[in-house]
């Protein structure tokens, strides 16, 4: 909390002066890994000290005071200004407004859920068959959060990924490998590989290359 917040809270709620809640921060960000649970405390600084708690998601009303993320997915109100996680799930990501009332005011702060979970290969080339002289081109995509263009790699053992006849490109989760005048000697299996730091996961693809 700021500093001069901090005083500036602390002067009124020792003066007694009647004051509208206060949240510590105008924003709440908030990461939790997928499968994870957490009570995060949101509790409003206000005089009179009784606050009424009101939740909506992306403009969605929770009817009760306080909600409560369900192994479902769904949210279950629960009473107070308690975000309590429980499995996390990728469906709980979103943004949330938590409005806190008394007597003299309201005062709303805004909430992001960010669930982070580990790469999945949604689908990749299985076999791409081309002519000699032709460029031989193997996708793979993922879906993941994090997601960033150097989290997928490509990998092969005892075959020349740096050389001028191989090219990479990835952009928004695809990655796109092209072996540039293929040969024979190109046939095999190249590996994609996707970290982000919470897991891994990884699929082969299949380049041939045809008689003429």
């Amino acid at each position: 909390m700021d500093k001069t917040l901090k005083v500036y809270i602390c002067l009124k709620h020792v003066s007694g002066i009647p004051d509208p809640p206060i949240f510590s921060k105008p924003v709440y960000e908030i990461d939790i890994r997928s499968g994870e649970s957490r009570v995060e405390n949101l509790t409003a600084l206000a005089n009179p000290a009784s606050v009424r708690y009101s939740w909506e998601r992306e403009g969605a009303a929770v009817p009760r005071d306080r909600w409560q993320a369900r192994d479902d997915g769904s949210w279950r109100p629960d009473g107070g200004p308690l975000l309590t996680l429980n499995g996390a799930r990728r469906s709980h990501t979103g943004w949330y407004r938590l409005t806190a009332g008394n007597g003299e005011g309201n005062t709303t702060v805004r909430v992001h859920v960010n669930v982070l979970y580990p790469p999945e290969v949604e689908s990749i080339s299985n076999i791409s068959m081309v002519y000699p002289g032709e460029d031989g081109v193997i996708r793979c995509s993922v879906n993941a959060n994090p997601m960033e263009d150097y989290m997928i790699s490509w990998h092969r053992e005892g075959f020349n990924l740096a050389s001028d006849r191989v090219s990479t490109f990835t952009r928004n989760g695809t990655s796109y490998l092209t072996v540039h005048n293929a040969t024979k000697e190109d046939i095999g299996e190249f590996l994609c590989r996707a970290d982000n730091g919470v897991g891994q996961a990884t699929a082969t693809a299949a380049l041939l290359v045809k008689r003429k």
